[in-house]
C-alpha cells in the first residue's frame, strides 16, 4: 500500500510554504532599530591637539544594526547593586549626562541614529555629583531611544589594576 504521487507533493509543498513563514516570521522580527551598545569602562580620548586631549572617561558607543532609524533622547547613568532590583526595574540614583559630546564638537543628545550607523557618548567622572565610585560594578549605562519604552542597559565595568611592570635581571 504505497502513497499516490499528489501525497508526496502535498507534503513537499507544505514543507516549502513552513520554510517560507519561518523565513517571513524571522525577517519581521529582524526589522525596525536595533541597537548595539558598548562600554569602555577607562576611556582616553587623543587628538586634536591638548585642549581636546581627556582621560578618566566611560566612552559609550552605540550601533544600530537595525533596518530603521531611531532617536536617541539622552544618556543616564543608573545605580542599582542588589540582583532583585532588575527585577523591580528601579535604581537606587539615576544621573542625566545633559552634554555626552567630546570636546570642541557639538551637542549630540538628541541624535537621529540611522541604520549602520554609530553615535558615541560620553560620561566624564564628577566625584563632587557621583558620591560613589563611577566605575565599581554597580553604574549603568543608559541610553534611551525614541522606539522602546525601556531603556538599553550595559554595565560600567570596573577597571583591572595595571600589571606591574617586573624589573629585568642585568
Amino acid at each position: 500500500m504505497g502513497w499516490k504521487p499528489e501525497v508526496w507533493v502535498a507534503i513537499y509543498a507544505a514543507c516549502v510554504a513552513t520554510g517560507a513563514l519561518l523565513l517571513q516570521l524571522r525577517s519581521w522580527v529582524v526589522s525596525g532599530p536595533r541597537l548595539r551598545v558598548s562600554v569602555i569602562s577607562d576611556g582616553l580620548i587623543i587628538g586634536g591637539g591638548p585642549e581636546f586631549d581627556e582621560d578618566d572617561l566611560v566612552i559609550v558607543n552605540v550601533t544600530n544594526v537595525g533596518t530603521a532609524a531611531t532617536m536617541i533622547t539622552n544618556l543616564m547613568i543608573e545605580e542599582r547593586f542588589p540582583f532583585y532590583y532588575f527585577w523591580r526595574r528601579l535604581p537606587i540614583n539615576i544621573h542625566v549626562v545633559l552634554n555626552p559630546h567630546m570636546k570642541g564638537y557639538p551637542r549630540n543628545v538628541p541624535h537621529l541614529l540611522e541604520p549602520a550607523h554609530q553615535w558615541t557618548g560620553i560620561i566624564r567622572n564628577r566625584p563632587d555629583i557621583l558620591l560613589k565610585n563611577l566605575r565599581d560594578g554597580d553604574h549603568y549605562a543608559a541610553i534611551h531611544t525614541s522606539n522602546r519604552k525601556r531603556p538599553y542597559r550595559r554595565r560600567i565595568a570596573p577597571v583591572k589594576p595595571a600589571p606591574l611592570k617586573r624589573a629585568r635581571a642585568s
